[in-house]
């Protein structure tokens, strides 16, 4: 009798072990929401969250990219549309210089007129962004243009940085600026020195050559343009991404509350019957054995 009652308590201990185990569990999941509270809640379901998670953070990092890239292209091209708005004063400029009426003092006017113009769309070209000088190419730690008398030099090179905004797409993280700003500054240029020589046929000569330099800028924020469409479909593109790997990250280690409430209200009923149950029991044997 004593052997068959150690036995009886044993596993009315385990049981009521169990029982506590799985309303723990119950517990925890109502207060956190979440399911999967450990790898051995569900080894494959933790194995697909480690991956699911991975691609968030991917995700996250592509978005950062496609914010930078988005920054920069911007800025970048702020900076060509106020090239170009600044360089057809200087063609204007040049267009007065070219009048028979104008004397040798209003020339000098002009061209130090020009000249102010010029220095606003060197530094335009050294427009710099969070420690970076975008038309600089790699070397964007630097200004991209340096000036001496009336040359400007280009201090950059023609390697560009490129950052990922989505699998198998990057966009550039700068601008090469010798291809668009070199015609400018050329123009600028045979200008002055026309202006200053007092050469009207220099100067007509300079002004035609205007039109190729505000083309190489429109082309070149036509790229531009070209780039920030890429930027917002990446963009878009991850924004839907995450919504499917947040969906099917929930399907895994959201808990169904309605379910856990329903759990736990059998796990205490379960536990409070198998209390009652086992008392019964031992009134029971404790009669039997006193006769």
């Amino acid at each position: 009798m004593r052997i068959t009652q150690l036995q009886s308590d044993r596993t009315f201990l385990a049981n009521i072990g169990i029982l506590n185990e799985k309303l723990e569990t119950a517990n925890q999941q109502i207060s956190s929401e979440k399911k999967i509270l450990s790898l051995k809640d569900s080894p494959s379901g933790s194995a697909e969250l480690i991956g699911l998670r991975k691609e968030l953070a991917d995700i996250d990092q592509y978005r950062a990219n496609a914010d930078a890239g988005n920054l920069y292209v911007g800025i970048a091209d702020s900076a060509l549309s106020s090239v170009y708005t600044t360089l057809t004063t200087v063609f204007t400029k040049g267009s007065q210089a070219t009048s028979d009426t104008i004397d040798a003092d209003g020339r000098a006017s002009l061209a130090m007129e020009i000249r102010s113009l010029r220095d606003h769309i060197l530094s335009l070209a050294n427009t710099e962004t969070q420690g970076r000088y975008l038309f600089a190419g790699s070397r964007s730690n630097a200004p991209a243009f340096s000036i001496s008398g009336d040359t400007v030099t280009y201090e950059g090179d023609q390697v560009v940085n490129q950052i990922k905004i989505s699998d198998g797409v990057s966009v550039q993280q700068g601008f090469a600026g010798d291809a668009v700003f070199y015609p400018v500054f050329d123009a600028i240029n045979g200008l002055l020195t026309a202006v200053d020589l007092g050469d009207v046929a220099g100067m007509h000569a300079a002004l035609s050559q205007f039109s190729t330099a505000l083309g190489s800028i429109n082309q070149y924020r036509g790229q531009l343009g070209v780039a920030q469409n890429s930027l917002t479909d990446a963009m878009n593109e991850q924004d839907i991404r995450a919504i499917s790997v947040k969906s099917r990250q929930g399907s895994i280690e959201n808990a169904d509350l309605a379910q856990a409430v329903t759990q736990l209200q059998q796990m205490q009923t379960a536990l409070e019957a198998a209390i009652s149950a086992h008392s019964t029991t031992m009134k029971t044997s404790l009669f039997d054995y006193l006769g």
